[in-house]
């Protein structure tokens, strides 16, 4: 699923990862929480299960449909780097990426658990030398 975006930086959102759990006292005013959870318990909707960690597999080559030039906000309403996420999911989203350079740009959220960030993108610099697309990651 992509939403078309109000953000004024960003034209979609791409959400393979929904969800997440509270790491810091910065997460007691999370506007996705509080966007998810008003849909808990909403037949087929998107947020059904409310906030709660979820995995979208089918949503991975979503992008990959898209033909127009956007700029996309990935995962806007998760953590990506979340402890509950596989690398090996990870990997899959950031294959996906450099996929559809340049007619895409591809912007990430602040990432908040940085244990997982460090030794997670040490490996991957490590293996890939950092990518180009990796200087859009915020």
């Amino acid at each position: 699923m992509a939403v078309i975006s109000k953000i004024e930086w960003t034209d979609l959102t791409w959400n393979p990862v929904t969800g997440c759990t509270k790491i810091s006292p910065g997460c007691k005013y999370c506007y996705a929480e509080v966007i998810a959870e008003r849909f808990r318990g909403v037949p087929n909707h998107p947020y059904e299960q409310g906030f709660s960690m979820r995995l979208w597999p089918q949503r991975l080559e979503l992008p990959l449909k898209w033909k127009k030039p956007r700029r996309i906000f990935v995962n806007s309403m998760s953590d990506l780097i979340h402890p509950y996420v596989p690398d090996e999911f990870i990997d899959r989203v950031f294959e996906t990426i450099p996929q559809l350079e340049p007619r895409l740009s591809f912007y990430a959220q602040s990432l908040k658990n940085t244990p997982h960030i460090s030794v997670y993108f040490s490996f991957l610099f490590a293996q890939y030398l950092l990518p180009s697309w990796f200087i859009h990651i915020v």
